[in-house]
């Protein structure tokens, strides 16, 4: 286990270097996903200017779910997508032989060889927007609730 954290450390260093390599790639990827999560705020805003509620939601509760959503789908894409596109990639091109010959499990080093580093800044805001919205909930969360939903997030 040990050994194979170790790997992914290595290789997520070697994916923020590949990113970070073409800065302004890099910064325009960013404030593209950034622009994404700031839309759908305005959405929101422009929604509850009409209403209390929406559905027996209120605004936090609704923002609280948008955040746990984005923490889920910015998660995925960072660490899967681009490594399931590459795949088919890998195995036209004939590079997918050097990952069988590697002496590393093979779904290990296919599914986490890239992360895509211009997702991080999403991941925090997730994580900043369901904190923020937490403090606002109005109905009581018992503390086995709370762990019932870091589990469904990772399971997520």
């Amino acid at each position: 286990m040990i050994r194979y954290l170790k790997l992914y450390f290595y290789l997520f260093k070697f994916s923020c270097i590949q990113y970070l390599e073409h800065r302004i790639d890099f910064l325009t990827n960013t404030l593209r996903s950034l622009g994404w999560i700031g839309v759908a705020l305005i959405s929101f805003a422009i929604l509850f200017q009409q209403s209390n509620t929406i559905a027996g939601w209120n605004r936090n509760e609704l923002l609280l779910m948008f955040g746990m959503y984005m923490l889920i789908n910015e998660s995925w894409y960072a660490l899967f997508s681009e490594n399931l596109v590459n795949f088919s990639e890998l195995i036209r091109l004939g590079d997918f032989d050097h990952i069988l010959l590697l002496p590393v499990s093979t779904q290990f080093i296919s599914s986490l060889q890239n992360f895509l580093v211009f997702s991080l800044p999403n991941i925090f805001f997730s994580l900043c927007l369901v904190g923020y919205n937490l403090h606002f909930i109005t109905r009581h969360i018992t503390g086995v609730q709370y762990v019932i939903s870091g589990l469904l997030v990772l399971n997520g």
